[in-house]
């Protein structure tokens, strides 16, 4: 919608009124919302994606040993879900840095090859250690 967040979000939310499992348009509502400083609207529609992610796991799936591969393009708002959901911890500040870590560390049980996150979890390890 080049740049019309508004006409985009109602796409997405007339999306989900039709399929409330569709996890690609949650995603997109949670990350909307949060670029719009909205974390406590997101996060339900983010811990919704995520939950629809993972029942999807198959049976057998190790935590941890098995991965989530980015590279499988059906994979990847599951796993942006589960970004966005630590994002938002983060943007509700200070209180909120262990459920951020917490999240985050689930998704690396999933995804350990996510540099990005990887890197943000050393840091916040780092920042809180130096508190």
């Amino acid at each position: 919608y080049d740049g019309d967040d508004d006409k985009a979000l109602e796409t997405y939310l007339d999306l989900i009124d039709s399929c409330p499992e569709y996890l690609p348009a949650l995603n997109n509502v949670g990350a909307l919302l949060r670029i719009h400083d909205q974390p406590l609207v997101a996060i339900p529609f983010l811990h919704n994606a995520v939950a629809i992610g993972l029942a999807c796991v198959p049976d057998g799936f190790i935590f941890g040993t098995d991965r989530i591969a980015w590279h499988w393009e059906d994979n990847r708002a599951f796993l942006r879900a589960y970004e966005n959901l630590g994002g938002c911890f983060l943007d509700l500040g200070a209180s909120h840095v262990d459920k951020a870590l917490d999240t985050f560390h689930q998704l690396l049980t999933l995804n350990p090859d996510d540099c990005g996150v990887s890197y943000l979890v050393r840091k916040l390890h780092f920042l809180s250690e130096t508190k």
